[in-house]
C-alpha cells in the first residue's frame, strides 16, 4: 500500500469521476460493449442507480465510479442508495463493480471487459 505522501496516491486523488467515466467508456465501446449512462440518478425514480450500464451478450455489467477515498476532502463512498442497488443487481446474479481510478490505473478494469 503506499504511503499517503506517495505522488502516485496525490496523482490517483486528483482524477475526478469523470474522467475515469469517459476512460471506461472508450475503452467498453471499443471492445463492443454498448454503454448507458445514467446522467444523475437523483433525478430519476432510480436514485442511487450505477453510472454506468454495460451490455455485449451474454454479458451485462454494472459499475458504479467513485473518486479514490480523501479526494476532493471526502470520503467518495457509496451513498446508503448506491449500496442498495449494488447489493440489489449482484443479488440477482448481475455483474457488480465499484470502480475508482486506482482500478483503471492498476489495469484491474481491462480484463473485466475483455
Amino acid at each position: 500500500m503506499p504511503k499517503r505522501t506517495d505522488p502516485n496516491v496525490v496523482y490517483l486523488r486528483s482524477i475526478t469521476e469523470i474522467a475515469l467515466q469517459k476512460n471506461i467508456i472508450q475503452l467498453a465501446t471499443s471492445k463492443g460493449w454498448t454503454v448507458v449512462h445514467v446522467n444523475d440518478s437523483r433525478q430519476q425514480r432510480a436514485t442511487g442507480l450505477p453510472d454506468l450500464l454495460m451490455i455485449r451478450q451474454p454479458r451485462i455489467v454494472w459499475a458504479e465510479l467513485k473518486r479514490e477515498p480523501g479526494a476532493g476532502g471526502h470520503n467518495n463512498d457509496p451513498t446508503p442508495p448506491q449500496v442498495w442497488w449494488l447489493n440489489e443487481l449482484k443479488a440477482s446474479g448481475q455483474e457488480v463493480f465499484l470502480w475508482r481510478p486506482s482500478h483503471w490505473m492498476s489495469g484491474e478494469i481491462d480484463p473485466v471487459l475483455e
